[in-house]
């Protein structure tokens, strides 16, 4: 008699919670769109655990709004649920999207963070060449629209 991994480890007691969490989850991304109706879209599930549902937004917005609404949501997710199942808390956090950065060939997805110094630079300085700014004419160094920079004009108007 041959039996599933997921059978065998359903039989283990010490993996009961583990085990009631992956069941839960299943179930509550079956249910996603009937449970969060027209914001699912905005939503992504963080995870379920030890009854706990961690919900995140794309939007801030999104965030006060799930909290509004937050008890019948938790009645509408238990009754997905059912009677085994119990759901405590929801907990709705903001997840910020990561941008995308021009490479030279390519677009490639990276937080702004793993950036270095001087790459973080030479990106805001291509975009300012690319939006029409050119270089003071007199340093050489900082970006201007018209004319020189505030430190040049400082230093001839102190002369």
């Amino acid at each position: 008699m041959s039996q599933d991994l997921y059978s065998i480890l359903k039989k283990e007691k010490s993996l009961k919670k583990i085990i009631t969490d992956v069941e839960s989850t299943k179930l509550i991304q079956k249910h996603w769109d009937n449970i969060f109706g027209n914001l699912a879209k905005n939503l992504s599930l963080g995870y379920f655990k030890n009854g706990i549902l961690l919900v995140e937004a794309d939007n801030p917005v999104w965030v006060t709004e799930i909290n509004y609404f937050k008890g019948n949501l938790l009645e509408k997710i238990q009754i997905f649920l059912g009677q085994y199942k119990k759901i405590k808390d929801l907990k709705v956090a903001f997840k910020k999207k990561e941008k995308t950065i021009k490479n030279e060939n390519k677009d490639t997805k990276m937080p702004l963070q793993i950036l270095n110094f001087e790459e973080a630079i030479q990106r805001e300085n291509k975009e300012k060449r690319n939006k029409g700014y050119k270089l003071c004419p007199t340093c050489n160094n900082v970006f201007v629209t018209l004319g020189e920079c505030l430190f040049c004009k400082n230093k001839t108007n102190l002369s």
